[in-house]
């Protein structure tokens, strides 16, 4: 009897030493960790000022999702967003744990915007009357520098290749904005207190 009862606690030990293995084993393979979180976005930016993150997992694991807001839950290979610049929680989960992770969207500017009128905290235009705006983009020679103007008030002035016309009397706050985010506001006020220079064409010239 003895004997067997030798026999019985060895395959116990056996049996117990292999679910260890086992759960161990099911532990290594879906522990997750903030470590593996890789977070990528392009430096482009769309008309709301978002940015195009992607979330992916270094390790890749079956049955793992990602969220925004611990609730509406996608698998990790569709985990794209639109976010601003600022902190964002993620969460990745599996069907096991749960993890948080911090991250701060920071803006990567490519370059730097300057023109003619920087050094002016506000630029007077007269009534009916025009200024280029020539702009310099200190850029890499590969970056796509495409920049559009965004005009607060689009009665009060009007912008074409990148001069400005005053339409009628007022102020308004003019942008240049660039993909990556850069910009730069000028304050433009349109004045009837300023007459526009005139070229007379039929003047008589001195012989």
């Amino acid at each position: 009897m003895k004997k067997y009862t030798k026999y019985i606690l060895i395959l116990i030990n056996v049996f117990c030493v292999i679910c260890i293995v086992i759960l161990l084993n099911i532990i290594y393979k879906n522990n997750i960790s903030k470590n593996n979180i890789q977070i990528r976005y392009e430096n482009i930016i769309n008309d709301n000022n978002e940015y195009l993150v992607n979330i992916t997992y270094k390790n890749p694991k079956t049955n793992l999702y990602c969220s925004i807001d611990n609730k509406n839950w996608l698998n990790i290979d569709e985990c794209k967003f639109y976010l601003k610049k600022g902190t964002h929680t993620f969460y990745i989960k599996n069907k096991y744990k749960t993890i948080k992770y911090d991250y701060n969207l920071k803006e990567k500017y490519e370059g730097t915007i300057t023109s003619n009128i920087d050094m002016l905290d506000e630029y007077y235009l007269a009534l009916n009357g025009t200024k280029k705006i020539n702009i310099k983009l200190d850029y890499p020679s590969n970056y796509d520098t495409t920049y559009k103007w965004i005009i607060e008030d689009n009665s009060i002035i009007k912008i074409e290749d990148d001069t400005i016309y005053g339409l009628k009397v007022g102020s308004t706050k003019i942008t240049i904005k660039l993909n990556d985010g850069n910009k730069k506001t000028y304050n433009i006020i349109v004045t009837n207190l300023i007459v526009p220079p005139e070229i007379n064409a039929n003047k008589k010239t001195l012989i």
